[in-house]
Formats: C-alpha cells, sequence, structure tokens
C-alpha cells in the first residue's frame, strides 16, 4: 500500500447576521370606566297592629277531695334457724426427713497468658558520611529503610472457671393427707305471711266547669308603598389609539469561500514472488474386507380362515290369481286369439 498527495477544492459557508429596521403601526386599547344613572322601583312593606275583642268559651277544672276505706293485703316476714351436717376435707401436714444429691461447685480464677500481636516496623539502617564537592564539606547519607515484624509483648488474662461437685443434703420434705370431718352448720329460713289491714285512702275528683271569657287579640295587617330609587351604574369604553414603532429584524446572509485541501489517498500495487509449495492430497484405495449383513425376506405362507358364503337358491311360489276365462280357456280377455292368449298367460306367471 502506497500513498500520494490529491489536491481539492471545498467551498466553505461563511454565516453573517444582519439587522435591518422595520417600521409597524399598532394599535393599543385604551379602557375608559363611565357611570350611567338607572331609576327602579322599591315595593316597601308597613306593618300596623290593632287590638280586638274575642269572647271565648273555656272550661276550669274544679278538683274535691274524698275519702274511702280500703282492704290491703301486706306480707310478714318469719325467720326460723335449722341446723344442717356438713363435710368438709381438711389437709394434715406430715413432715419427713430424706437426703438428696445436690450439684453444686464454686468458681476459681485462673490465669492465662495471651501472646501478643506481631506488628510491622519500619528500621532505618545507619548511614554514612560523604564528601560534597559542591558545598566542600562533608555529608550525612542515611541508610535505607526496611519493614521488620516484631512481635508485642504478651498480656495476662484472669478468669473464673466453674468447679463443679455432688454433696449430698439432709432435706425435710412435707407432705399432707387427706381428712374428713363433720360440722354442724346454722341455716336460716325465711317464709312470709300474709296480714289483712284496713286504711282510708284520700283521692282527688276532678269536674269541668264553663266559663266565658273575653281577651284582647292583636291583629297585624301589612300595605306596600311603591318607592322610586336610583343608583349609578358603571361601565366601561374602550377606545383603540394607533402608534407607530420602529424595530430591528435579524437576517442571516450566507456566502462561500474556496478553499484548498490536500488529502493523502491510499493505492495498492501488486508484485508476483515465485514460491514452492508441498500439500498432501488424498487418495481413495478399495480392498474387500469380510462383514456380515442381514435383510428381510418376506415368505407366503397359507392359511385357513373361516368365512360365511351366500348363494341363490330359486324357488317357486304358487299363487291363485282371478282371471276371466274366454272360450278355449285362456285368461286374457275375450278379444285375444288363442296364441295370444297363451302367450299373456304364461307372461302373468313369470311376473307374479
Amino acid at each position: 500500500t502506497c500513498y500520494r498527495d490529491v489536491t481539492y477544492e471545498v467551498c466553505r459557508p461563511v454565516y453573517q447576521t444582519c439587522y435591518k429596521e422595520v417600521q409597524c403601526v399598532v394599535r393599543k386599547p385604551c379602557y375608559k370606566t363611565c357611570y350611567r344613572d338607572v331609576c327602579y322601583q322599591v315595593c316597601k312593606p308597613c306593618y300596623h297592629t290593632e287590638w280586638r275583642e274575642c269572647v271565648q268559651e273555656v272550661c276550669r277544672p274544679v278538683y274535691e277531695q274524698c275519702y274511702r276505706d280500703v282492704c290491703c293485703t301486706t306480707w310478714k316476714t318469719e325467720s326460723e334457724t335449722c341446723y344442717r351436717d356438713v363435710c368438709y376435707t381438711v389437709c394434715r401436714p406430715i413432715t419427713e426427713e430424706k437426703w438428696i444429691e445436690v450439684e453444686c461447685g464454686e468458681w476459681r480464677t485462673v490465669q492465662e497468658e495471651i501472646p501478643g500481636p506481631v506488628v510491622e516496623k519500619c528500621v532505618c539502617e545507619p548511614g554514612c558520611w560523604e564528601w560534597d564537592p559542591c558545598t566542600c564539606c562533608c555529608v550525612y547519607r542515611p541508610g535505607p529503610c526496611r519493614m521488620v515484624k516484631e512481635q508485642c509483648p504478651p498480656t495476662i488474662c484472669c478468669k473464673k472457671i466453674w468447679c463443679p461437685r455432688t454433696e449430698k443434703r439432709k432435706v425435710c420434705c412435707t407432705r399432707y393427707e387427706q381428712e374428713v370431718k363433720h360440722c354442724k352448720v346454722p341455716y336460716t329460713v325465711c317464709r312470709k305471711v300474709p296480714v289483712t289491714t284496713t286504711k282510708r285512702v284520700c283521692y282527688t275528683t276532678c269536674r269541668m266547669v264553663k266559663e266565658c271569657i273575653t281577651k284582647k287579640v292583636p291583629v297585624t295587617t301589612c300595605t306596600y308603598t311603591y318607592e322610586t330609587c336610583t343608583k349609578r351604574i358603571p361601565y366601561t369604553v374602550c377606545e383603540w389609539t394607533e402608534e407607530c414603532v420602529c424595530k430591528k429584524v435579524p437576517y442571516t446572509t450566507c456566502s462561500y469561500v474556496k478553499e484548498c485541501r490536500t488529502k493523502r489517498v491510499p493505492y495498492t500495487t501488486c508484485e508476483y514472488v515465485c514460491q514452492t509449495c508441498t500439500r498432501k492430497v488424498p487418495y481413495t484405495v478399495c480392498k474387500k474386507v469380510e462383514c456380515t449383513t442381514y435383510k428381510t425376506v418376506r415368505k407366503c405362507v397359507p392359511r385357513q380362515c373361516e368365512y360365511k358364503a351366500y348363494r341363490c337358491v330359486p324357488r317357486t311360489v304358487c299363487r291363485q290369481v282371478p282371471v276371466s276365462c274366454c272360450e278355449n280357456g285362456c285368461g286374457c280377455g275375450p278379444d285375444c286369439c288363442c296364441n295370444e292368449k297363451k302367450d299373456c298367460f304364461l307372461k302373468k306367471l313369470i311376473s307374479h
């Protein structure tokens, strides 16, 4: 692959924004609020109260006290003390002593040594003094630094260990035995006895007495009077005013500028070189190999199958047919010949 320089011409666009003045007429609305007088009629009510005499019949109640003897039954409570036998159960304590095994122990303090952690530490090796020709004096050069692993001192930790042991202790055990006892419990039986007494009861009777009452009743009358009122109603008036306005309108101009550019164009050259190559060519050799193959052969074997066969057996059915006989004895009719009558008779037999 080789390259060659090719010169070509390109038109590059150049954009420029310019402004031009444009005069236009603008209409502006001017709003103005005005008022006008409107007359309307109002209906005003006038109320007037008068007193009128009204005669009314009223029923006045009159109460009277009366007395009557009433027999009433009261219940008197009588009490009686009785006794009944009650059985109750009492638990009697019985104390016994026995030996039991108790798991106990004690806490012992044991000291344990814990090794310290391994820490990496930076160690600086000793340096040396060197002569510096620039300053004309000896300068100390420190040695290289290296990381060394160092183990920290151990710590002693105290911890408590539980040491169990088994002891035999004497324990007092209390058990309860049930015992049935009897006692007499008093109880009170109450019964009610009816007692009849007579007492004087006061009751009130009421009767209505009619009376005429005169009272004044207020009566209100309403009359309407009409009045004319005036009110001012605002309304808006719109007037349009024209105004000349100048404004700048932007526009864009485009011009093309020619430019020369150079680019590298690749091209391919081809050369032929002689080369000897070796390749393996496959070829096929046929040889006979013994092999056993199997093939399926169809064979027809006769077999006996049972089947049903039908055959038609002719039979003769005779029936009597009414015919009108002629003088010769055939049944064809009186107008036919003897030979034709015989043929017709045979045809009828065959058809039947």
